[in-house]
């Protein structure tokens, strides 16, 4: 792989940390309300608004757009900056202010480090070390949960706040010294920054490959967030599966995600971006259907079974459309077109958040039904997704860059 081990190693450590930020609100709701006195309402609310947050990534992406550090370096002091606001200011406002800001440090951070990789790694190995790189949000739960609880059970949620938003700034220092400084090429000072950016955003949406990919990235997540949403409502009625039940599914997720991963990791470079992302959601249709079966059938372990396949296949759908995404235009535009895609996918959340509980009220059917139309959508925008660095893996000729 051309980008150094310890490079490597570096990016995924710092991703766990952010991811865990961003993460342990959902394990540990309950003592997050009691601390900081929070009701269940307000912090919905609250969630709410992080999601929405992910419609704005083009803007934060700007960060990265001449400098892929630069980007990385920004979302590291956004996200120590949350973390000791809620530490100061051991309240509610304080605790909203923490989760918006780790939301903005990954909104940042992110297509920074998918950029930075897109201009590192050739093309045909980009979706390792983009899959190596993705392993940090299956290890955040995995690894970074446990730690949580151990800092969390000992010295309580300011301590937690506290050693997050140091280990933020030690991160910051550690990237000033173990990433070199970069400038993308195109993109030297010519007239202002802002000017540049709007005139590569403008390109970007002209193109009817881009609002292919971006539709494919929003159907994709979509057909995922109404069946997670739900499946703990699902397994609870169907199944009288317990709470501590409930947490062990979680651990499952956790599992299926980092195999999803490290499948990209040894399969999508192979198999091609483009494809891979088609077989994803072929098998991610019929992992819906698995869950439906089991609903009809009444059986638990079906249905942990058709849990497992779908978190599974949908990680490695979602991490592989991310170096398929990088691929579709040149390094000028990469930033653009990840800051765009990420927006998309967090399109996709909102919308499957949205239809969800409605659909779900009328029957689990109902559910898989949504999830199964969502995915034959982005099947078809798929087809309409033609890659710069890779025009064999789409229909038609690449488009013309200027």
């Amino acid at each position: 792989m051309p980008l150094a081990p310890s490079l490597l190693l570096l990016i995924i450590a710092l991703r766990i940390l952010l991811n865990a930020g961003f993460r342990m609100v959902y394990p540990f709701l309950p003592s997050l309300q009691a601390a900081f006195g929070i009701s269940t309402t307000t912090l919905s609310a609250i969630l709410s608004l992080r999601s929405l947050l992910g419609l704005t990534t083009p803007l934060w992406a700007v960060a990265a757009q001449r400098s892929r550090r630069q980007g990385m370096a920004l979302g590291l002091l956004v996200f120590a900056l949350g973390m000791a606001a809620a530490f100061v200011w051991p309240s509610w406002k304080g605790l909203a202010l923490a989760l918006v800001l780790s939301a903005i440090a990954k909104l940042t951070f992110d297509p920074a480090v998918h950029a930075y990789l897109g201009d590192r790694v050739p093309f045909q190995q980009r979706g390792s070390a983009v899959a190596w790189v993705e392993t940090a949000w299956s290890l955040s739960f995995l690894v970074g949960m446990p730690l949580i609880a151990w800092a969390l059970g000992r010295w309580g949620w300011r301590a937690v706040f506290a050693a997050l938003a140091l280990l933020g700034l030690g991160g910051w220092l550690a990237l000033q010294h173990g990433v070199p400084r970069d400038q993308v090429p195109g993109q030297e000072a010519e007239g202002s920054r802002v000017r540049e950016v709007y005139r590569l955003w403008a390109r970007l949406l002209r193109l009817p490959a881009a609002w292919a990919l971006l539709l494919t990235g929003l159907a994709v997540t979509a057909a995922n967030e109404v069946v997670l949403l739900v499946f703990g409502l699902w397994l609870e009625a169907q199944y009288h599966v317990s709470l501590v039940g409930l947490g062990g599914t979680a651990a499952l997720i956790g599992g299926a995600e980092l195999l999803g991963e490290m499948l990209t990791a040894t399969v999508t470079d192979r198999l091609g971006k483009g494809r891979s992302v088609q077989w994803g959601i072929g098998l991610n249709s019929l992992a819906m259907l698995g869950l439906l079966a089991a609903h009809r059938a009444g059986s638990l372990p079906m249905a942990l079974a058709a849990l497992f396949a779908f978190f599974l296949t949908f990680e490695f759908t979602l991490v592989s459309g991310i170096p398929w995404a990088s691929g579709l235009l040149s390094a000028r535009y990469r930033a653009a077109v990840l800051g765009f895609f990420v927006a998309a996918v967090s399109l996709g959340r909102a919308v499957g958040d949205l239809v969800s509980p409605p659909l779900y009220r009328r029957g689990f059917l109902w559910v898989v039904l949504a999830g199964l139309a969502f995915n034959g959508l982005a099947w078809v925008a798929r087809r309409y997704v033609v890659l710069a660095e890779a025009p064999d893996e789409g229909a038609r000729p690449s488009p013309t860059e200027t």
